[in-house]
């Protein structure tokens, strides 16, 4: 896995902590709510620079479909 920026650790961060908590990964939208981004873009722009350096993987046309590697 590529180094990771602060931001994006910090989304990786929350992402892992959700599925811990709730036992399912989280949306674009509570993605955005919790760092206050007003676009899903934002969060979407996020996810796949994670995926990319393979922190995660993200299922297309699923909802949840984000799995940590």
């Amino acid at each position: 896995m590529e180094d990771l920026t602060e931001k994006q650790e910090e989304v990786l961060a929350f992402i892992k902590e959700h599925v811990n908590d709730l036992g399912r990964p989280p949306t674009l939208m509570e993605i955005c709510d919790e760092f206050n981004w007003s676009s899903p873009n934002s969060a979407s722009a996020h996810l796949k620079f994670l995926e990319i350096k393979g922190a995660i993987e993200i299922d297309k046309g699923v909802t949840r479909g984000i799995r940590v590697l």
